[in-house]
This record gives structure tokens, sequence and C-alpha cells, in this order.
């Protein structure tokens, strides 16, 4: 299972997604040193935690994964494919981010910087799948923003109707 996938630029990274619900942003952020710039496919245990990497080109495809599993690289040359493929004018990283969710059936994406921004001061944008909500939480969600629209008329009556009596 990935845990934790990214794609760089040096040392920009152009999209970032989670699998896991522990957070393993800081730990394949250090690691990114570890990387080659070779077209070949690598893979480091450290920590009892495997880094999968692939260079294409000026982009790397870095995975982390708890399990010794060489089908990552059919994974990681699936995402590769499918970012070829796409045109790099525009948001460059919101595509990225698309390609990552499309093919890695993530829960939720958890970082895209956009590479055009200064790296002094990355702007982020955080898209998060929102939760599904049960019946009973649907329903006591409904019931309350019943109660509220209520009590919003209520005081828009009764201030106007203060409005009309004093007037």
């Amino acid at each position: 299972m990935i845990l934790h996938t990214i794609i760089v630029r040096g040392s920009l990274i152009l999209a970032e997604f989670s699998d896991s619900e522990e957070d393993y942003s800081n730990i394949i952020k250090k690691r990114i040193l570890d990387v080659k710039n070779v077209q070949e496919n690598q893979k480091i245990l450290k920590d009892d935690v495997y880094m999968y990497a692939i260079c294409d080109k000026d982009l790397k495809f870095i995975c982390l994964s708890k399990e010794d599993d060489e089908t990552i690289f059919v994974k990681l040359q699936t995402l590769i494919q499918a970012v070829s493929q796409i045109e790099t004018d525009g948001n460059y990283s919101a595509k990225l981010t698309q390609i990552l969710h499309q093919h890695l059936r993530k829960e939720k994406i958890v970082v895209i910087q956009d590479e055009k921004v200064d790296q002094q001061s990355p702007q982020q944008t955080r898209l998060i799948n929102p939760p599904k909500l049960e019946k009973k939480d649907q329903i006591d969600f409904q019931k309350k923003l019943c109660f509220s629209v209520m009590l919003l008329i209520l005081s828009v009556y009764l201030i106007l109707n203060n409005i009309i009596t004093n007037a």
C-alpha cells in the first residue's frame, strides 16, 4: 500500500497526497535528496519505510510504502505516462494533483504548490474531499439548519415589527 506520493521538480513539490492517516509528509520531504537523477527504478529502505522513485526528464515521482512491493514501480510508470500527456500551460500543479487522484485512488489531496510562485513564500492550496456524513449526522445537520433559519426569520420579524410600531 502506498502511504504518501509526491511529484517534484528540483526541490519544489508540485503535487502531493497521502493515503494514510499518519503524516508522512515530513519523512518524504527529508528523503527527496536520497533520490538520484537517473532514469531507473530506485528503491531505498530506511527506518522500516521503503521509498520508491523514478525520474523522468526533470520530474521525480516518489512514494513511500511500508511494504516491499515491486508493483509500485508499475503505478509510478502509469503516473509518468499520464503526466506526459497533459499540457503544461495553465495550473500545472493542479493537473498533476488530478492525475494523482485519478490513478492512485486516494482519499484526500494534501498540498499543491504553484511552480510559478516565488519559492520564499509558496502559495499553498488544500483540496480535501468532503467527508461523507452518516444519515444520522445529515438529519442532525438539517435540524440545526432549519432551527437557525427559523431563528433568523423570527429576528427579522421582531426588528421590522419594532420599527413599524415606533414609526
